[in-house]
Formats: C-alpha cells, sequence, structure tokens
C-alpha cells in the first residue's frame, strides 16, 4: 500500500462491482473506491458494504486502495465506521472548507485506530473558493497527510466558470504551492479531469499541471491512465540529464567544489534538488 507515487488514481464508484475484476490490471498507481458523488444516495449504505469487501480484495491482489467518504458529518461518521483500516493506503476528503474538517475526520478515525491511525493518510480535497483561501491551514491541520488535491470541476462550478487551463491555472498553483510548502504533493489537473476522447489536449492538460507542480491527478477512466502515468513521470532524456547532474555533482564534492556544469549550464545546490526527484526511486549508478 504505497503512496509514494501517485501519478494516477482510478476512480471506482463503490456501487460499479462489475469494475472492480479488472481494475488492479488498468495500471494506476492507487484505486479510489468512491462512496461519494457517484454513489447515489439512496444506495449509499449497500456502497459502504461493497466498498469494504471490495477494499480487502483489492488489497490483498496488490492494490494501493483510497476511499473517497461524504462531506456530509452524518454520512461520514457512518462511512468512516465502514472502512476497514488495516487493508487501505488513504481517504480522501471531499470538499474541505477548513483545517477543522480535516481534524474532526481525524477524530473519528482515531477512535478505531487511537495509536497509529493504522498508518492510513488523509488526502483533502480544495473544491471551493473558501477552502481556497484556508489552504495553508489545511495543508498544517493534520500529521497524517499523504497529499493535497484540487478539485478543478466542483471549483469550477462553485465560480460560476468553466474548467479551462486559463480560468484555474491561479488557484490551481496556489494549492501547488500551499501542499509544497509543507511537504506535500500535489494531485489535480489545471482544467477539467472529464475530458479523455481528445487525447492531445488531455496529453497538453496533463503537461501543463506538472509543469504548474502537480504530481498525479484522478483518472476517471481507464483510458486516461497511461496518459497520467507517462505525463506526471520523467521522460528518458530527463533521466539521462538528471544522472549527469548527480554524477557531476559527485565528481565536484569529491574535488572539493560546490559547484560545476553540465551540458554548458552550471550546476549548483538548487539544479541538483531537481535531479534528485526526477531520480525518486530510479537507481542513479
Amino acid at each position: 500500500m504505497s503512496l509514494t507515487r501517485l501519478r494516477s488514481l482510478l476512480f471506482l464508484p463503490a456501487t460499479a462491482e462489475r469494475h472492480f475484476a479488472k481494475a488492479v490490471r488498468r495500471g494506476a498507481d492507487a484505486l479510489i473506491l468512491d462512496l461519494e458523488d457517484s454513489v447515489a444516495s439512496n444506495r449509499k449504505d449497500e456502497a459502504r458494504r461493497l466498498a469494504a469487501a471490495a477494499a480487502r480484495t483489492l488489497s490483498d491482489e496488490g492494490a494501493t486502495v483510497i476511499v473517497r467518504v461524504n462531506a456530509a458529518r452524518d454520512l461520514l461518521e457512518l462511512d468512516m465506521a465502514s472502512i476497514p483500516m488495516q487493508v487501505i493506503a488513504a481517504i480522501m476528503l471531499p470538499k474541505v472548507e477548513d483545517g477543522e474538517d480535516v481534524q474532526y475526520a481525524e477524530s473519528l478515525w482515531r477512535k478505531r485506530a487511537p495509536a497509529d491511525l493504522c498508518g492510513v493518510r488523509f488526502i483533502p480535497t480544495i473544491e471551493t473558493p473558501k477552502a481556497l483561501l484556508s489552504v495553508e491551514k489545511i495543508a498544517q491541520s493534520s500529521n497524517h497527510l499523504a497529499a493535497i488535491a484540487f478539485g478543478s470541476e466542483d471549483f469550477s462550478a462553485a465560480m460560476g466558470i468553466e474548467p479551462t487551463t486559463e480560468a484555474l491555472r491561479f488557484p490551481a498553483q496556489q494549492v501547488v504551492i500551499a501542499a509544497s510548502a509543507y511537504g506535500l504533493p500535489a494531485i489535480g489537473l489545471a482544467g477539467s479531469v472529464a475530458g479523455f476522447s481528445d487525447a492531445a489536449a488531455y496529453t497538453e492538460l496533463v503537461r501543463t499541471s506538472r509543469a504548474l507542480g502537480f504530481s498525479g491527478s484522478v483518472a476517471l477512466h481507464p483510458d486516461q491512465i497511461a496518459t497520467l502515468n507517462t505525463g506526471f513521470s520523467p521522460s528518458a532524456d530527463q533521466l539521462a540529464w538528471a544522472r549527469r547532474v548527480v554524477q557531476a555533482q559527485r565528481r565536484a564534492a569529491e574535488a572539493g567544489e560546490a559547484v560545476t556544469t553540465v551540458d554548458g549550464r552550471m550546476i549548483d545546490a538548487p539544479v541538483v534538488a531537481r535531479a534528485l526527484r526526477y531520480l525518486d526511486g530510479v537507481s542513479v549508478s
């Protein structure tokens, strides 16, 4: 149940049992069992039962499982009581408005796992203008956060605007900056997460979102997964450059020098840090 690399997080409505069997083979870094928007109000109890069983099965098959709960507190309490804590990696909290929302969810979880929350982390989602104004407080609200997510569709609806990159670039980067300031990855797109039929447009949106600092995004359709995995991974050229930088920095350090050059450009500590981020989880020998 790894949360160290979340490029693609595939949504699975908890009532869509027919999709569970294939989900693990889709190639997503994580699977999100959804109890919220994709579940009709009269099927919430059924969704909790199905999600609990699916979480165990998917985890046994090697999937990193996340559960998205409901925001309304009466539903949230029922959701949190039903989740099998030992087999999930994170809980996604929708429509978080301030740090108190995160702390309330954590308090419900702590009642079931008072010692260490069983390793479970929380992913609060910024989906309203009010939440955006509180994003720094949200990022500081718990020591058990895995990431901060940006919900571009709901945010656009709350603003009464279209979910275009032009409209969402500024709020999206605010989320990224707040998350980064507190050592957290940011998950989301600076545009609509729903588009996948226009492959070129979706690829460009992923490229732009990565350039703004996002490290991954939710996927609403399996066809989005490959684009997300590629788009939020360093390219072969970037990895080759990063290896040259790290090797050059090692040689410089051995010679007692703080800076060096690679490909005709000055290499110092910030550049080395960027190279190491590219190489995170990749052998540099």
